[in-house]
């Protein structure tokens, strides 16, 4: 460090932020000195970007500078023609906002992030909520010019200058978010607030802790290189290309409702990756130093990744819900695990699709580390995964008893993780190679009889998204020689082979039909309200090749709760029995 001022260095160079100009440095050399040597600045969007940048290089030596700016690097350092540029001061240009958040997501986190002389106060809030998860803990966000200069005509829906915004998430600070459904990055920014400090037209946010950045599976190995070089923590072990094919399903549909997938279907690269030093969080959460891994997200072709537990702020970077934190932390000592959790641990329906497709990668996996054990996890208040998830296991070959089961409040440190991607993403595609997991289970479940005998069958269900003309609609099958069954009433073999044995399958659209995956001779009717607008039953017949027929009645909307996203995927549906009987008794045959 040297012993001239920051404000000082910066009047000598010129530095729009010095005491001739805007007098910002002193509050940065300030808040600087009580939170400690600085090791890493980042100033972004700044036209005297580099000037400001060599001021604080030449300040702090043993720091590194980093300068992001939507140029040519050639363009940036003509800004500061004829002065000497600090060894420790780094050009880094982008030309739009993904390169952006890629460089951001490889350099080291910050002790101060300047966000400098954007003009418009959109473009400077919009850049608040991109860009503050970045800094580290402890660290600071400067918002340089937080009230609207004149002739700024830009508009936010956030507020109507960038201090108003500040001033909004620090009243947010003490508010309680939703248990369910939706917050704003604002919140984001609350919770991870430490302190706010003004000097003028700038605004301090001291972080009380970052965002962790979503990854994707194509640029997982990539990125994690290029942040921690020979210290990345991830291998890829096994690679199966992208391919296209054409649906094996008959498909018909009755009625109106959503849109079912059929036609080419684009299966996306599978991985099979190890990692190094991990932390797995209950109900399928999975991080790195400053990442989430892919294999926390069931939803990897999306738009946008997502995940319960999480909050998205800005570009990929998310704070994870209060409530979702588990309250203890332990290392794992037992071996190397493969990652088989669910974010809805238990549920049927989550682990019959896309926990069973990640199995693709356990042979592999087990070749190269033979005391791999599998892992799941629990919600909060469970004791133990259900007993179908263990079948499940047995019939693959998979020793049920081997199975770590991390509590629903508990984090566990894991030295080395097996991660799979899915050969299953409703409502995008599953992999033709399902089918051979899936007669694999089956021939693995031994001596298990079917609980009825019946050729043709009758899926019912309770709970939620329930056919309000469930008993009409009931017994008109049973009339025609269909036994209704309630499968979760029955062993997972059991199932198996009550669905292996039907000619005819009939059900309301959901997980008590997805068994079907093992009936791959069965023609498959669904009766179901125009609100499920999920594709498992459609993807389960595009690998098997199932005759499918499609019944829609109209789901019942309930009034929308604000707290939520507007969804009727679980509503309640009325359904015209009238209307389609003669349809349904010639199927019934």
């Amino acid at each position: 460090m040297t012993g001239d001022a920051l404000d000082e260095i910066g009047r000598r160079r010129g530095a729009r932020q010095s005491s001739d100009g805007h007098d910002y440095l002193t509050a940065y050399e300030a808040a600087l000195t009580r939170a400690g040597t600085p090791s890493v600045i980042v100033l972004v969007l700044a036209d005297g970007a580099l000037t400001t940048a060599c001021t604080f290089g030449e300040r702090w030596p043993e720091a590194e500078v980093h300068v992001l700016h939507p140029r040519s690097a050639g363009e940036v350092v003509g800004v500061a023609t004829g002065q000497d540029r600090p060894a420790n001061v780094h050009v880094h240009a982008f030309t739009g906002p993904r390169e952006r958040r890629d460089l951001q997501a490889v350099l080291p986190r910050p002790d101060l992030l300047v966000e400098a002389f954007v003009s418009e106060t959109a473009s400077k809030i919009a850049a608040l909520r991109q860009m503050h998860g970045y800094v580290r803990a402890g660290g600071i966000y400067a918002v340089e010019g937080i009230d609207r200069a004149p002739g700024d005509r830009s508009e936010s829906d956030a507020g109507p200058s960038v201090r108003a915004v500040i001033e909004d998430v620090v009243a947010r600070v003490e508010r309680r978010l939703p248990k369910r459904g939706w917050a704003t990055w604002q919140d984001t920014v609350a919770r991870t607030l430490a302190a706010v400090t003004y000097h003028r037209d700038l605004a301090l946010l001291t972080k009380s802790e970052p965002l962790l950045r979503m990854l994707r599976t194509a640029e997982t190995e990539p990125l994690l290189t290029a942040r921690y070089g020979d210290d990345s923590p991830v291998e890829t072990l096994l690679t199966h290309d992208r391919y296209t094919f054409t649906s094996r399903a008959s498909i018909t549909s009755v009625g109106e409702g959503p849109a079912v997938l059929e036609g080419e279907l684009t299966v996306p690269t599978r991985q099979l990756r190890a990692y190094a030093d991990v932390v797995t969080y209950p109900r399928q959460l999975v991080s790195y130093g400053d990442f989430w891994l892919p294999d926390t997200f069931r939803h990897q072709q999306a738009a946008h990744l997502g995940h319960h537990g999480l909050i998205r702020s800005g570009d990929r970077l998310t704070y994870m819900r209060p409530r979702w934190r588990p309250a203890l932390r332990r290392r794992w000592d037992g071996g190397p695990l493969f990652y088989l959790d669910s974010e809805f641990a238990g549920h049927f329906g989550h682990v019959t699709t896309e926990v069973v497709s990640r199995l693709w990668g356990w042979d592999e996996a087990r070749a190269r580390h033979p005391e791999l054990r599998p892992l799941m996890s629990l919600r909060p208040g469970q004791t133990d995964v259900p007993a179908f998830a263990r079948e499940i296991l047995a019939g693959f070959g998979i020793d049920p008893d081997s199975l770590v089961v991390q509590s629903g409040d508990e984090a566990l440190e894991v030295p080395l993780l097996l991660a799979a991607d899915p050969q299953f993403e409703n409502p995008r595609y599953a992999d033709l190679a399902l089918g051979d997991t899936w007669r694999r289970i089956a021939d693995g479940l031994g001596e298990v009889v079917s609980p009825v005998a019946a050729e043709k069958v009758f899926i019912s269900r309770g709970g939620r998204r329930a056919c309000l003309q469930g008993p009409r609609v009931e017994r008109f099958f049973r009339r025609r020689g269909f036994a209704v069954v309630r499968p979760e009433h029955y062993s997972y073999g059991e199932q198996v082979r009550l669905f292996q044995q039907a000619r005819i399958i009939a059900g309301y659209g959901g997980s008590g039909l997805f068994t079907m995956m093992h009936a791959p001779q069965a023609r498959v009717v669904i009766i179901s309200g125009d609100g499920y607008v999920a594709q498992n039953e459609a993807l389960i017949a595009a690998v098997n090749g199932n005759d499918l027929h499609y019944f829609w009645g109209q789901t019942e909307r309930r009034p929308p709760d604000p707290r939520k996203r507007k969804t009727v995927f679980a509503d309640d549906f009325s359904f015209d029995l009238r209307r389609h009987a003669r349809a349904l008794r010639q199927l019934a045959h």
